[in-house]
Order: structure tokens, then C-alpha cells, then sequence
């Protein structure tokens, strides 16, 4: 009989594999607790309800997304918005692929966007993970540092949070697009680091 954080965490990486095969809807309690191999009543050992479950299964996804950020040195704090300030265009290119390779490529990064992209038009709560994880958290961070890089005189004026769309809108979408494809890798790393290129063109006052 595995032990109970053992027994925890296989039951969140089930989860999070069937959820991404069959929708959150799609996945009671009862599949998950037949796969782990417990019986149904002792998932409520952990977790309140299946929302519990998923609730605690974005807070792990949160936590693996920032261990992983940490090891391919892209944190995202205080300090890395300063080292922004003096960071060169090959090492903006490095940086930005690293995160997108991790993102395309980790199975659990690639399955938790599957069922959140799925999910975010039939499911209020999920939908609103979504944006909060893809789109409203990212932004948020990356306005903080266009500002700051704006107010250092790095990039030229303009508004902040525009600054960030423009970064992040391609990036994303040719995240959709090797989703869709992961054969044309080797193009969207390259329509990637063009884009990088053009928006520094466009932005920095470093030319």
C-alpha cells in the first residue's frame, strides 16, 4: 500500500493524464480512484471534491512550471527584470526558447494546457485558470518589465502593456501551432527567433 503522499501524487498525475485524454467532465472520481488502484471513498482522504482536486493539481502544475523556470535560469523575479536591462539579443533568443521548448515539450506542461484549452468554453472555473495561466499572469509580469525597461530608457516610449501583447501574442500562437504540428519545429523556432529579432529592432534603443 503506497504511502499517503505517494498515494497524493499519483493521484493528481492521474488526473492529469485522463483529464487531458477526456475533459475535466469527462473524469469522475471514481475512474481515477480504478486507476490508482484505491477505492473511490479514499480520494476524499485528500481532496474535498474532484474542483478540490483539480484546484490542487493547478497549484502543483504552478509550482513545477516555477522549479523549472529556476533550473533553465528564466525565473521570473525582481532581480531577472534588472539583469533585463543589460541582456543581449542571442541571450533574449536563448532564454525565450528554452521556456518555449519546456512549454511544447515537458508531457505534463503540454497535457495541463491541452485540457485547460479544451475546457475553457464549457467550464467557467477552468476557463478562467486558463486565462489566468496563459495570458492574465504573463502579461501582468511582462508589463512589469516593459515598464521598467521603458522608464530605464532600454526601450523606447511607448504603452507598457501594449509592449507585452505584442511579445507575447506570437510567442503563444506559435505555441497553438506546434500543438497542432510538432514536425515544423525547426520553423516555428526559427519564426520564434524572428520575432525576437523584429521586436528589438522595433523597441530597443540599443541599435
Amino acid at each position: 500500500m503506497p504511502k499517503q503522499k505517494d498515494t497524493k501524487k499519483l493521484i493528481l498525475d492521474t488526473a492529469l493524464d485522463l483529464f487531458s485524454k477526456c475533459g475535466y467532465d469527462g473524469v469522475g472520481l471514481r475512474d481515477i480512484a480504478h486507476i490508482v488502484g484505491i477505492r473511490e471513498s479514499a480520494i476524499y482522504k485528500h481532496f474535498a471534491n474532484k474542483q478540490d482536486l483539480f484546484d490542487k493539481l493547478v497549484i502543483q502544475m504552478s509550482e513545477e512550471y516555477t522549479k523549472n523556470a529556476n533550473l533553465l535560469k528564466i525565473e521570473h523575479n525582481e532581480k531577472t527584470i534588472e539583469q533585463y536591462k543589460h541582456i543581449s539579443e542571442n541571450e533574449l533568443i536563448g532564454l525565450c526558447c528554452r521556456l518555449f521548448l519546456y512549454l511544447a515539450k515537458d508531457e505534463r506542461a503540454a497535457k495541463f494546457r491541452k485540457i485547460l484549452t479544451m475546457e475553457q468554453f464549457r467550464n467557467e472555473t477552468l476557463g478562467k485558470v486558463y486565462r489566468e495561466f496563459y495570458f492574465e499572469n504573463v502579461i501582468a509580469y511582462q508589463s512589469k518589465v516593459f515598464m521598467e525597461l521603458i522608464n530605464s530608457d532600454v526601450l523606447i516610449q511607448a504603452d507598457y502593456k501594449i509592449v507585452a501583447l505584442q511579445f507575447y501574442a506570437p510567442i503563444y500562437l506559435l505555441l497553438t501551432a506546434y500543438d497542432n504540428n510538432n514536425s515544423n519545429e525547426k520553423k516555428i523556432l526559427e519564426d520564434l527567433t524572428n520575432h525576437i529579432k523584429l521586436f528589438i529592432k522595433v523597441y530597443s534603443k540599443r541599435k
